[in-house]
Protein backbone atom coordinates (compact mmCIF):
# COMPACT_ATOMS: atom_id res chain seq x y z
CA UNK A 1 0.00 0.00 0.00
CA UNK A 2 1.62 3.90 -1.34
CA UNK A 3 1.68 5.68 1.77
CA UNK A 4 0.80 9.53 0.62
CA UNK A 5 2.43 12.61 1.87
CA UNK A 6 -0.03 15.74 2.56
CA UNK A 7 1.12 17.25 -0.89
CA UNK A 8 -0.10 13.59 -2.87
CA UNK A 9 -2.77 14.13 -5.35
CA UNK A 10 -4.91 11.11 -6.06
CA UNK A 11 -7.13 10.59 -9.91
CA UNK A 12 -8.58 7.86 -10.94
CA UNK A 13 -7.12 5.04 -10.75
CA UNK A 14 -3.22 7.11 -9.72
CA UNK A 15 -1.14 9.04 -7.49
CA UNK A 16 0.96 12.14 -8.20
CA UNK A 17 3.52 11.90 -5.19
CA UNK A 18 6.82 12.83 -4.50
CA UNK A 19 9.90 10.57 -5.88
CA UNK A 20 11.42 7.74 -3.37
CA UNK A 21 14.26 6.00 -4.09
CA UNK A 22 13.02 3.16 -4.70
CA UNK A 23 11.26 4.45 -7.88
CA UNK A 24 14.41 5.07 -9.47
CA UNK A 25 13.82 1.30 -11.30
CA UNK A 26 10.17 2.16 -12.93
CA UNK A 27 11.85 5.89 -13.86
CA UNK A 28 14.38 4.34 -15.43
CA UNK A 29 12.20 1.78 -17.32
CA UNK A 30 9.75 5.06 -18.39
CA UNK A 31 12.72 6.74 -19.33
CA UNK A 32 13.94 4.24 -22.03
CA UNK A 33 11.00 3.42 -23.01
CA UNK A 34 10.23 7.13 -23.54
CA UNK A 35 13.68 7.91 -24.73
CA UNK A 36 14.80 4.98 -26.46
CA UNK A 37 18.90 5.42 -26.41
CA UNK A 38 18.81 8.98 -25.94
CA UNK A 39 20.81 10.99 -22.91
CA UNK A 40 17.57 10.89 -20.51
CA UNK A 41 17.48 7.66 -20.31
CA UNK A 42 20.87 7.04 -18.59
CA UNK A 43 20.72 6.12 -14.98
CA UNK A 44 23.79 8.42 -14.90
CA UNK A 45 21.44 11.09 -16.12
CA UNK A 46 18.95 10.57 -13.36
CA UNK A 47 21.61 10.77 -10.99
CA UNK A 48 22.87 13.97 -12.40
CA UNK A 49 19.28 15.80 -12.89
CA UNK A 50 17.69 14.46 -9.85
CA UNK A 51 20.31 14.78 -7.36
CA UNK A 52 21.55 17.93 -6.26
CA UNK A 53 23.25 21.51 -7.62
CA UNK A 54 25.35 24.16 -5.85
CA UNK A 55 21.52 25.88 -5.32
CA UNK A 56 20.47 22.49 -3.90
CA UNK A 57 18.86 19.22 -4.52
CA UNK A 58 16.19 18.56 -7.07
CA UNK A 59 12.28 18.41 -6.43
CA UNK A 60 11.41 15.31 -8.53
CA UNK A 61 7.00 14.21 -8.87
CA UNK A 62 6.15 10.79 -10.18
CA UNK A 63 3.12 9.54 -10.88
CA UNK A 64 1.84 6.24 -10.13
CA UNK A 65 -0.55 3.42 -10.96
CA UNK A 66 -2.36 2.59 -7.82
CA UNK A 67 -3.22 -0.90 -9.05
CA UNK A 68 -0.31 -2.39 -10.95
CA UNK A 69 2.46 0.34 -9.15
CA UNK A 70 4.35 1.00 -11.98
CA UNK A 71 5.82 5.05 -12.20
CA UNK A 72 3.64 6.11 -15.29
CA UNK A 73 5.00 9.71 -14.81
CA UNK A 74 7.54 12.59 -13.83
CA UNK A 75 9.02 15.74 -13.59
CA UNK A 76 12.03 17.25 -12.65
CA UNK A 77 12.26 20.69 -11.09
CA UNK A 78 16.47 21.41 -10.82
CA UNK A 79 17.06 24.71 -8.45
CA UNK A 80 19.75 27.11 -9.49
CA UNK A 81 21.10 30.74 -8.65
CA UNK A 82 19.65 33.61 -11.30
CA UNK A 83 20.45 37.12 -11.40
CA UNK A 84 17.57 39.49 -11.37
CA UNK A 85 18.58 43.22 -11.52
CA UNK A 86 20.95 43.85 -9.08
CA UNK A 87 19.72 40.63 -6.89
CA UNK A 88 20.36 37.01 -6.63
CA UNK A 89 17.78 34.33 -5.92
CA UNK A 90 16.89 30.83 -6.55
CA UNK A 91 14.70 29.64 -9.95
CA UNK A 92 14.23 26.22 -10.97
CA UNK A 93 15.11 24.48 -13.99
CA UNK A 94 11.61 22.64 -15.24
CA UNK A 95 12.37 19.48 -17.90
CA UNK A 96 12.91 15.81 -17.95
CA UNK A 97 8.86 15.40 -17.62
CA UNK A 98 7.47 12.59 -19.01
CA UNK A 99 3.88 10.79 -18.94
CA UNK A 100 2.95 7.20 -20.65
CA UNK A 101 0.78 7.74 -23.55
CA UNK A 102 -1.67 5.23 -22.22
CA UNK A 103 -2.33 7.76 -19.70
CA UNK A 104 -2.37 11.21 -21.24
CA UNK A 105 -5.19 13.32 -21.04
CA UNK A 106 -5.92 12.54 -17.71
CA UNK A 107 -4.77 15.71 -15.61
CA UNK A 108 -1.49 14.02 -14.47
CA UNK A 109 1.32 15.89 -15.97
CA UNK A 110 -0.82 18.83 -14.74
CA UNK A 111 -0.55 17.11 -11.32
CA UNK A 112 2.97 17.41 -11.11
CA UNK A 113 3.72 21.30 -10.23
CA UNK A 114 0.63 21.28 -7.95
CA UNK A 115 2.56 18.90 -6.07
CA UNK A 116 5.43 20.71 -6.38
CA UNK A 117 4.16 23.90 -5.48
CA UNK A 118 5.41 24.01 -2.28
CA UNK A 119 8.85 23.52 -2.98
CA UNK A 120 8.86 25.90 -5.45
CA UNK A 121 7.40 28.13 -3.51
CA UNK A 122 11.21 29.46 -2.08
CA UNK A 123 12.23 30.20 -5.80
CA UNK A 124 11.49 32.97 -7.41
CA UNK A 125 10.42 31.81 -11.19
CA UNK A 126 10.59 28.52 -12.85
CA UNK A 127 11.67 28.05 -16.47
CA UNK A 128 11.49 25.44 -19.12
CA UNK A 129 11.89 24.82 -22.72
CA UNK A 130 8.49 22.24 -23.48
CA UNK A 131 7.47 20.68 -26.89
CA UNK A 132 5.23 22.38 -28.67
CA UNK A 133 2.62 19.80 -28.29
CA UNK A 134 2.76 20.09 -25.00
CA UNK A 135 2.23 23.98 -24.84
CA UNK A 136 -1.58 24.37 -23.78
CA UNK A 137 -1.10 22.00 -20.98
CA UNK A 138 1.89 24.20 -19.60
CA UNK A 139 -0.15 27.36 -20.16
CA UNK A 140 -3.12 25.76 -18.30
CA UNK A 141 -0.34 25.25 -15.45
CA UNK A 142 0.68 29.00 -14.93
CA UNK A 143 3.06 29.16 -17.36
CA UNK A 144 3.81 32.41 -19.97
CA UNK A 145 5.60 32.50 -23.02
CA UNK A 146 8.72 34.80 -22.70
CA UNK A 147 10.17 33.96 -26.77
CA UNK A 148 11.03 31.58 -29.65
CA UNK A 149 14.95 31.04 -29.42
CA UNK A 150 15.91 31.23 -32.54
CA UNK A 151 18.01 28.29 -33.32
CA UNK A 152 21.05 29.20 -35.17
CA UNK A 153 22.90 26.99 -38.26
CA UNK A 154 26.73 27.09 -39.56
CA UNK A 155 26.99 24.62 -42.32
CA UNK A 156 30.42 22.61 -41.98
CA UNK A 157 30.60 19.65 -44.23
CA UNK A 158 28.06 21.22 -47.13
CA UNK A 159 28.50 18.08 -49.20
CA UNK A 160 27.98 16.04 -46.51
CA UNK A 161 24.96 17.75 -45.00
CA UNK A 162 22.91 17.88 -48.37
CA UNK A 163 23.26 14.35 -48.68
CA UNK A 164 21.97 13.59 -45.12
CA UNK A 165 19.17 16.34 -45.54
CA UNK A 166 18.17 16.37 -49.00
CA UNK A 167 17.24 13.95 -51.11
CA UNK A 168 16.99 15.23 -54.73
CA UNK A 169 20.55 14.93 -56.04
CA UNK A 170 19.78 18.14 -58.08
CA UNK A 171 18.97 19.64 -54.41
CA UNK A 172 22.13 18.11 -53.11
CA UNK A 173 24.00 19.57 -55.80
CA UNK A 174 22.59 23.46 -55.50
CA UNK A 175 22.97 23.41 -51.80
CA UNK A 176 26.26 22.48 -52.16
CA UNK A 177 27.22 25.20 -55.17
CA UNK A 178 25.24 27.86 -53.31
CA UNK A 179 27.61 26.91 -49.65
CA UNK A 180 30.67 27.42 -51.73
CA UNK A 181 29.63 30.71 -52.92
CA UNK A 182 28.12 31.72 -49.38
CA UNK A 183 31.81 30.44 -47.85
CA UNK A 184 33.33 32.20 -50.05
CA UNK A 185 31.63 36.05 -49.92
CA UNK A 186 29.00 36.56 -46.97
CA UNK A 187 30.03 33.91 -44.59
CA UNK A 188 33.50 34.35 -44.86
CA UNK A 189 35.40 35.44 -41.41
CA UNK A 190 38.59 36.26 -41.79
CA UNK A 191 40.34 35.53 -38.45
CA UNK A 192 40.66 39.25 -36.66
CA UNK A 193 44.05 39.92 -34.77
CA UNK A 194 44.50 38.46 -31.68
CA UNK A 195 45.59 41.24 -30.10
CA UNK A 196 47.05 39.59 -27.18
CA UNK A 197 44.10 37.29 -26.74
CA UNK A 198 44.97 33.48 -26.66
CA UNK A 199 41.97 30.93 -27.14
CA UNK A 200 42.86 27.27 -25.99
CA UNK A 201 41.15 24.03 -24.86
CA UNK A 202 40.68 23.70 -20.81
CA UNK A 203 39.48 20.70 -18.82
CA UNK A 204 37.60 22.84 -15.90
CA UNK A 205 36.23 26.08 -14.80
CA UNK A 206 38.54 27.41 -12.29
CA UNK A 207 38.42 30.47 -10.09
CA UNK A 208 39.07 32.84 -12.90
CA UNK A 209 35.37 32.17 -14.22
CA UNK A 210 34.32 33.33 -10.92
CA UNK A 211 36.41 36.33 -11.02
CA UNK A 212 35.44 36.59 -14.96
CA UNK A 213 31.42 36.63 -13.67
CA UNK A 214 32.08 39.29 -11.34
CA UNK A 215 33.01 41.42 -14.02
CA UNK A 216 30.14 40.52 -16.34
CA UNK A 217 27.33 39.76 -14.35
CA UNK A 218 25.74 43.35 -14.88
CA UNK A 219 25.49 42.30 -18.74
CA UNK A 220 22.17 40.89 -18.68
CA UNK A 221 19.06 41.63 -16.45
CA UNK A 222 17.99 38.27 -16.13
CA UNK A 223 20.78 35.42 -16.45
CA UNK A 224 21.82 31.86 -14.19
CA UNK A 225 24.79 32.06 -12.40
CA UNK A 226 27.28 31.38 -14.09
CA UNK A 227 30.27 30.70 -11.62
CA UNK A 228 32.83 27.94 -11.55
CA UNK A 229 30.22 26.32 -9.33
CA UNK A 230 27.24 26.05 -11.53
CA UNK A 231 29.42 25.32 -15.18
CA UNK A 232 31.36 22.65 -13.44
CA UNK A 233 28.39 21.10 -12.14
CA UNK A 234 26.34 21.51 -15.58
CA UNK A 235 29.52 20.87 -18.18
CA UNK A 236 31.73 18.38 -15.68
CA UNK A 237 31.69 15.27 -13.68
CA UNK A 238 29.79 12.85 -16.11
CA UNK A 239 30.26 10.91 -18.63
CA UNK A 240 27.27 10.28 -20.48
CA UNK A 241 27.99 13.99 -22.11
CA UNK A 242 31.46 15.42 -23.22
CA UNK A 243 31.63 18.58 -23.60
CA UNK A 244 34.68 20.94 -24.71
CA UNK A 245 35.63 23.97 -23.63
CA UNK A 246 37.59 26.74 -24.93
CA UNK A 247 39.02 29.80 -23.34
CA UNK A 248 40.10 33.14 -24.33
CA UNK A 249 42.38 34.95 -22.04
CA UNK A 250 44.49 37.93 -22.40
CA UNK A 251 47.52 38.40 -19.50
CA UNK A 252 46.22 35.25 -18.34
CA UNK A 253 42.36 36.72 -17.47
CA UNK A 254 39.52 35.08 -18.94
CA UNK A 255 37.40 37.70 -21.44
CA UNK A 256 35.27 35.01 -22.82
CA UNK A 257 34.54 31.40 -22.92
CA UNK A 258 32.68 29.04 -24.88
CA UNK A 259 31.34 25.13 -24.71
CA UNK A 260 31.12 22.79 -27.03
CA UNK A 261 29.45 19.54 -27.82
CA UNK A 262 29.63 16.50 -30.70
CA UNK A 263 26.53 14.91 -31.15
CA UNK A 264 23.77 13.87 -33.64
CA UNK A 265 20.61 15.77 -33.98
CA UNK A 266 18.06 13.71 -36.33
CA UNK A 267 21.14 11.50 -37.74
CA UNK A 268 23.11 14.55 -38.81
CA UNK A 269 26.71 14.86 -36.85
CA UNK A 270 26.17 17.99 -35.18
CA UNK A 271 28.11 20.22 -33.51
CA UNK A 272 26.35 22.33 -30.38
CA UNK A 273 27.31 25.68 -29.34
CA UNK A 274 26.31 25.05 -25.66
CA UNK A 275 27.49 28.60 -24.33
CA UNK A 276 28.98 31.18 -25.47
CA UNK A 277 29.54 34.45 -23.10
CA UNK A 278 32.03 37.35 -23.43
CA UNK A 279 33.27 40.33 -21.68
CA UNK A 280 31.35 43.47 -23.17
CA UNK A 281 32.91 45.57 -25.79
CA UNK A 282 36.26 45.60 -28.76
CA UNK A 283 37.94 43.10 -26.41
CA UNK A 284 34.32 40.59 -26.22
CA UNK A 285 33.52 41.07 -29.94
CA UNK A 286 37.64 39.85 -30.45
CA UNK A 287 37.07 36.96 -27.93
CA UNK A 288 33.73 35.92 -29.17
CA UNK A 289 35.55 35.28 -32.88
CA UNK A 290 38.77 33.77 -32.16
CA UNK A 291 36.55 31.21 -29.88
CA UNK A 292 33.86 30.26 -32.46
CA UNK A 293 36.97 29.86 -35.50
CA UNK A 294 38.57 27.89 -32.97
CA UNK A 295 35.22 26.01 -32.38
CA UNK A 296 34.17 25.56 -35.74
CA UNK A 297 37.88 24.52 -36.61
CA UNK A 298 37.22 21.18 -34.15
CA UNK A 299 34.07 20.51 -34.71
CA UNK A 300 34.52 20.10 -38.89
CA UNK A 301 37.72 18.19 -37.65
CA UNK A 302 35.74 16.15 -35.46
CA UNK A 303 33.61 14.76 -38.29
CA UNK A 304 30.77 17.69 -37.60
CA UNK A 305 28.19 18.43 -40.80
CA UNK A 306 26.39 21.15 -39.02
CA UNK A 307 27.01 23.50 -35.95
CA UNK A 308 24.04 24.73 -34.11
CA UNK A 309 23.33 27.30 -30.83
CA UNK A 310 20.26 28.67 -28.98
CA UNK A 311 21.18 32.97 -28.41
CA UNK A 312 18.30 35.49 -28.33
CA UNK A 313 18.36 37.57 -31.12
CA UNK A 314 18.72 40.76 -28.68
CA UNK A 315 22.01 39.70 -27.29
CA UNK A 316 26.21 40.72 -28.10
CA UNK A 317 26.44 36.91 -28.21
CA UNK A 318 24.22 36.37 -31.00
CA UNK A 319 25.31 39.64 -33.11
CA UNK A 320 29.06 37.92 -33.01
CA UNK A 321 27.23 34.35 -34.05
CA UNK A 322 25.59 36.33 -37.18
CA UNK A 323 29.31 37.78 -38.07
CA UNK A 324 30.36 34.18 -37.29
CA UNK A 325 28.59 33.19 -40.45
CA UNK A 326 25.79 31.36 -38.11
CA UNK A 327 21.79 32.01 -39.66
CA UNK A 328 18.29 31.29 -38.54
CA UNK A 329 18.10 27.98 -39.12
CA UNK A 330 15.92 26.91 -42.12
CA UNK A 331 12.34 24.85 -41.37
CA UNK A 332 14.28 21.52 -42.49
CA UNK A 333 16.89 21.99 -40.45
CA UNK A 334 15.30 22.98 -37.05
CA UNK A 335 13.94 19.80 -35.16
CA UNK A 336 11.28 21.60 -33.57
CA UNK A 337 10.20 24.90 -32.53
CA UNK A 338 12.07 25.74 -28.98
CA UNK A 339 10.08 27.84 -26.95
CA UNK A 340 10.98 29.81 -23.27
CA UNK A 341 8.18 29.70 -20.62
CA UNK A 342 8.16 30.86 -17.05
CA UNK A 343 5.91 31.26 -13.85
CA UNK A 344 6.87 33.27 -11.36
CA UNK A 345 6.33 32.59 -7.73
CA UNK A 346 7.54 36.15 -6.28
CA UNK A 347 6.73 39.57 -6.52
CA UNK A 348 10.79 39.44 -7.24
CA UNK A 349 9.75 38.48 -10.62
CA UNK A 350 6.11 38.73 -11.67
CA UNK A 351 4.83 37.12 -15.05
CA UNK A 352 4.71 40.74 -16.79
CA UNK A 353 8.08 41.13 -15.75
CA UNK A 354 9.41 38.31 -17.19
CA UNK A 355 7.58 38.07 -20.55
CA UNK A 356 10.50 40.83 -21.46
CA UNK A 357 12.64 38.60 -23.64
CA UNK A 358 14.86 41.41 -24.07
CA UNK A 359 15.84 40.79 -20.24
CA UNK A 360 16.91 37.41 -20.59
CA UNK A 361 20.37 35.70 -21.78
CA UNK A 362 19.48 32.22 -22.21
CA UNK A 363 21.39 29.18 -24.11
CA UNK A 364 21.83 25.81 -24.41
CA UNK A 365 23.60 25.50 -21.21
CA UNK A 366 20.23 26.25 -19.66
CA UNK A 367 18.68 23.35 -21.17
CA UNK A 368 18.43 19.82 -19.50
CA UNK A 369 18.13 17.90 -22.48
CA UNK A 370 21.44 18.67 -24.34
Amino acid sequence: MTTLEPQAIVGEGWIARHYRPEDKPGVLKLSKYHYGTRDQAFEEYIDWYGGESPAGRATVIVGEDTHSREIIGFSFFMPVIVKVGNEYGVARMGGNAVVHPDYRMRGIFGSFHKVAKEDLADSWFSYGFPKPKALIAHRKGGRVPVSDLPLLIRPLNMRQLAGERLKSPLLRVAARAGWWVASRTVWRQPTPDPQGIVVRHEERFDASFDRFWERIADKYEIIIKRDSAFLNWRFCGYSFRPYRLLTARRNGELIGYLVTRCTKVECVPTGLIMDLLVEPGPGGDRAGQLLLAAATQYLTEAGMSLAGCLMLPHTHEYRILRRAGFIDAPARFAPQRFMLLAQSFSNHTPAEYLTRAERWFISMANHDAV
